[in-house]
C-alpha cells in the first residue's frame, strides 16, 4: 500500500484495493451536508490572482438512484446493526437530502471498519449538521462501547452578526476497533497560572521551580513502615522503600519541614520535590481551543476550501499511530493528513487510497528514511502558492453521457511521495465507470 494514489469514488477503491485489517489509523473529513458548492481560486505563476477557478466539490446530496443503491448495499452488507440503524433513520427522516447523505456515509464507514486493524482508530471530523446521525451510525458499526471521545475543536471566533449562539466549533468523533488500541498520551504545556499556583518552590540551586508531592503510601503496606531520619512511620507506611528513600535523599529530592532553628519538624511529613522541567505537561482534554484556524496570511494556506490546520492532524497522528503505521484519509482534500503523518514521525513514503467524487484520499506509510522532494509530470489541478503543478482532466462516460471529473490537489500530499513512485489516477463519479491512468513521479531538479 505504498506509493499509490487513487482518484475517484472511494467506495470502489476501498473495496477493490484496501485489504482487511490493513490500516492503523483513519482520519476522515467528509462533506458535512452543508448544501454548499466549494470553489478553488488559482493564482498565476507570478502570484497574481487568476480568474480561473474550478468547482472543488458540491456538498449537496439528494435522494435519487445512487442514494437508493447505497441504502440497499448497507442493508445487505456485513453489519446487521448498521442496517437496522439505517432502516430506522429512513423511517424517521424519510427520503430526503439528509438521508441520502447518511446512506452515502454508511456504506463507506462499513468499509473503513473492515480495513482497520484490531489496534486501529478512526477519527471522523464533522459539524453539528449531521454529527448526531453520524455518531448513531458509528455506534451501530463499531459498537457503542468502542466510542472513545467526542472532541470539540474551536475552529473560528464568534460572529457578530449571528442570530443565535455563534457556531464556532467542529466535532471529531473518536472510535477504536477494539479495546486494545494504539495510544500515545498527548500532552500540552502547563499554563502560567497553573505554574505560579503549583510550582511555587525554588531552592536557587539551578534546578528551577518545583512542587511538593505526598510521600505516604496510598494503601496500608506493612513492609513500608519504618522510621526515616527521625520522622515516624505513617500509619499506612511510606510510598517508597528504604533504599529508594535513601537515593532520593542523596539526590536532594526530599523536602523536609523544619523549625525556626533549622531542625527537622518531625510533627509534619517530608514531601517529594517534583521539578517543573521534568514534568511532561498536562494531558490534552477533549475541548481544543489551542489550535487556531488557517488565516488568510498563514504560510500553510493552500487555498483549498475546508483545509484543516496541520497542527490538528499532527496531534491526531501522534496520539493514535506509531512509526511505520499506515494512515488512511479517505476524503483527503488537500492532503493535510499526509503532511501531518510526515511531520509527526519524519519523512517517508506515502500511498494514497480511494476517495469520493472530486476528493483526494490518502494512505501514508511512515518510515525513517527521508524522501526527496518530487514533481509530478501529470496530475489533476493543484492550488498552491509555493509550487506549480500540471493539470489533467479526464472524462468518463456511462450510457453515452459524458461527465467531467475535476479536483484540487495541493503540495502537502505531493511532498509525501518518494522519487520514482507510481501514482494511479482513477477518474470517476459514483454513477460512472472507472478508468485509470498511471503517472510516474520524478525528483525535482
Amino acid at each position: 500500500m505504498t506509493n499509490k494514489l487513487f482518484y475517484g469514488d472511494n467506495l470502489d477503491v476501498l473495496r477493490d484495493s484496501i485489504a482487511d485489517e490493513s490500516v492503523d489509523l483513519i482520519y476522515l473529513d467528509p462533506p458535512f451536508n452543508s448544501n454548499a458548492s466549494y470553489n478553488v481560486l488559482f493564482k498565476a505563476p507570478s502570484g497574481a490572482r487568476s480568474p480561473a477557478q474550478i468547482e472543488a466539490f458540491d456538498d449537496a446530496w439528494h435522494w435519487n438512484e445512487s442514494a437508493e443503491r447505497a441504502f440497499d448495499e448497507a442493508l445487505t452488507g456485513r453489519r446487521s446493526e448498521a442496517a437496522m440503524m439505517l432502516r430506522a433513520m429512513r423511517s424517521a427522516l424519510g427520503e430526503n437530502d439528509m438521508m441520502a447523505y447518511l446512506a452515502m456515509m454508511a456504506v463507506r464507514l462499513i468499509e473503513l471498519h473492515r480495513a482497520l486493524k484490531p489496534t486501529g482508530s478512526l477519527y471522523l471530523h464533522c459539524d453539528p449538521t449531521a454529527s448526531h446521525y453520524l455518531k448513531a451510525l458509528l455506534d451501530s458499526i463499531f459498537g457503542p462501547t468502542l466510542f472513545q471521545n467526542e472532541i470539540i475543536w474551536k475552529r473560528t471566533t464568534t460572529h457578530s452578526d449571528s442570530k443565535t449562539w455563534s457556531r464556532v466549533a467542529d466535532c471529531i468523533l473518536f472510535y477504536t476497533k477494539s479495546r486494545a488500541f494504539t495510544w500515545n498520551t498527548p500532552r500540552e504545556p502547563h499554563s502560567n497560572e497553573y505554574i505560579a499556583a503549583k510550582y511555587n518552590h525554588d531552592d536557587g540551586d539551578g534546578r528551577g521551580r518545583y512542587r511538593l508531592d505526598n510521600m505516604l503510601s496510598p494503601n496500608p503496606r506493612p513492609n513500608m513502615m519504618y522510621e526515616w531520619r527521625g520522622f515516624p512511620s505513617p500509619a499506612i507506611g511510606w510510598r517508597y522503600s528504604r533504599e529508594t528513600m535513601a537515593q532520593l535523599d542523596a539526590e536532594g529530592r526530599i523536602w523536609y519541614p523544619r523549625n525556626a532553628d533549622g531542625a527537622f519538624d518531625t510533627s509534619k511529613r517530608p514531601s517529594l520535590k517534583r521539578y517543573l522541567n521534568e514534568m511532561e505537561g498536562g494531558v490534552v482534554g477533549t475541548v481544543w481551543t489551542d489550535i487556531p484556524p488557517i488565516n488568510s496570511q498563514a504560510q500553510e494556506r493552500l487555498g483549498y476550501p475546508t483545509q484543516k490546520p496541520l497542527a490538528l492532524l499532527e496531534r491526531i497522528v501522534a496520539a493514535s499511530s506509531n512509526e511505520g503505521d499506515i494512515v488512511l484519509d479517505p476524503f483527503c482534500g488537500c492532503g493535510t493528513a499526509v503532511h501531518a503523518r510526515k511531520s509527526s514521525i519524519g519523512n517517508g513514503s506515502a500511498s494514497t487510497s480511494p476517495i469520493s467524487p472530486s476528493r483526494w484520499s490518502s494512505v501514508a506509510s511512515r518510515t525513517r528514511s527521508p524522501a526527496p522532494p518530487t514533481r509530478f509530470t501529470a496530475f489533476p489541478r493543484t492550488s498552491t502558492r509555493r509550487a506549480i503543478s500540471p493539470s489533467a482532466t479526464s472524462t468518463s462516460s456511462r450510457n453515452g453521457s459524458s461527465r467531467r471529473s475535476r479536483a484540487s490537489h495541493t503540495g502537502a500530499a505531493r511532498k509525501a511521495w518518494t522519487a520514482g513512485s507510481t501514482a494511479t489516477c482513477i477518474s470517476a463519479t459514483p454513477t460512472t465507470s472507472l478508468r485509470s491512468r498511471s503517472f510516474r513521479s520524478k525528483a525535482a531538479a
